[in-house]
């Protein structure tokens, strides 16, 4: 029997990895017990509600409450900050992400003692990506210590939309079917490149007067908006892009079901992700199984899953930091726009079924956490 720590009922990344993982491990018959951790006290379901369809949450709440009796062999950790309390006798295992390139220093557990502990075995490192996994590398972590586990997608719920059924959802936004939709979800922090995303519209905007940016923060989490990402921008650029292209955003904060963030994606011709750093860049894997081709930066987390059927590339460089062992990934903004360009004239050469199928039988949230499973038995 496992024990597993964590999040639920809230729209967290940590949290939705840790509820599509107890869901699956169920199904593949592992005995779980269940232990809620403590979260930021501004995080609540009301505010930040997992999304999850109501036959899902009872199914989580079953999981919550089975009563298994007998050993705990393993226990399984996947909350931020990183939590190695306690004096354990089961083989301890912790999710953990390095998206800076670094073990993530603000508001966690002292780097030394965590890369110490997990060197010296005491417990066993399970992160998304290569990338991650080479962020804890270079901040000294043992690379045998590491374990990748891939982030996976719920393809029943996000999957292609019959053709009437996108055109109803972007009719109920007010999109035209000539208008190219570009989505971008997640929080507005200067990692996710945003800014270069804005940057990239304000130069097409006479070449593609049609294109529209749709944006889905994480305000509710973070506190950050649209303007956000502007603020990033130099005054002079900031100024031009509310002034030329503000009529072509459209921003949803409100806090969103599974299933609509599904119709998001369905109702968009592209997703465009400029990322600087990431863990995983789940959003983009899900954009593909609903048959919505993707542009991402080459270089980093979604290496682990890009391939020419989903999308295309974003030319990029790794930069090392100067000041400690971190990286981050700089994204060509002549690449994004001639990326976004080339987007706007194939998108329709994409075969919507045939990416669906690709994610289905790589990244389903079953097959991943069969791969879980063998670690953490």
């Amino acid at each position: 029997m496992i024990r597993i720590k964590g999040w639920t009922n809230i729209y967290h990344s940590y949290a939705m990895v840790n509820q599509w993982q107890m869901l699956s491990l169920d199904k593949l018959g592992m005995p779980i017990q269940f232990h809620e951790a403590q979260k930021n006290p501004r995080w609540s379901q009301s505010t930040s509600p997992s999304g999850f369809p109501p036959e899902l949450v009872k199914k989580l709440e079953a999981i919550k409450l089975k009563n298994y009796v007998g050993e705990v062999e393993s226990e399984y950790r996947i909350t931020f900050p990183f939590d190695l309390s306690g004096n354990n006798k089961q083989k301890l295992f912790l999710y953990g992400t390095a998206e800076e390139g670094k073990y993530p220093i603000d508001g966690n557990l002292d780097k030394f003692e965590f890369i110490q502990k997990l060197n010296g075995g005491e417990f066993v490192l399970i992160t998304p990506s290569d990338w991650s996994r080479n962020g804890f590398v270079r901040s000294g972590a043992d690379p045998a210590k590491i374990k990748i586990v891939h982030n996976g997608v719920a393809t029943s719920i996000f999957k292609p939309l019959p053709t009437h059924e996108r055109e109803n959802l972007r009719s109920q936004l007010g999109l035209g079917a000539d208008d190219f939709v570009i989505l971008n979800i997640g929080a507005m922090t200067k990692n996710k490149g945003v800014d270069l995303l804005l940057t990239a519209i304000w130069h097409l905007r006479f070449e593609i007067p049609n294109l529209r940016l749709l944006v889905k923060d994480a305000s509710s989490l973070y506190n950050l908006s649209i303007g956000s990402a502007l603020a990033a921008l130099s005054e002079k650029l900031r100024n031009k892009v509310i002034g030329d292209i503000g009529d072509k955003l459209i921003v949803q904060s409100n806090p969103l079901s599974i299933q609509e963030m599904s119709y998001l994606y369905n109702l968009s011709d592209c997703y465009v992700s400029p990322y600087r750093a990431e863990g995983f860049n789940l959003p983009p894997l899900e954009a593909a199984s609903c048959g919505v081709p993707i542009l991402v930066t080459k270089g980093g987390a979604s290496d682990e899953y890009f391939h020419p059927l989903i999308g295309r590339q974003i030319e990029s460089e790794i930069l090392e930091s100067t000041v400690d062992e971190g990286a981050h990934l700089s994204p060509s903004l002549e690449s994004l726009i001639e990326g976004i360009r080339w987007m706007y004239h194939e998108k329709e050469s994409f075969n919507k079924m045939e990416m669906h199928s690709f994610i289905s039988k790589k990244f389903n949230w079953d097959l991943v956490s069969s791969k879980l499973k063998s670690f953490i038995k």
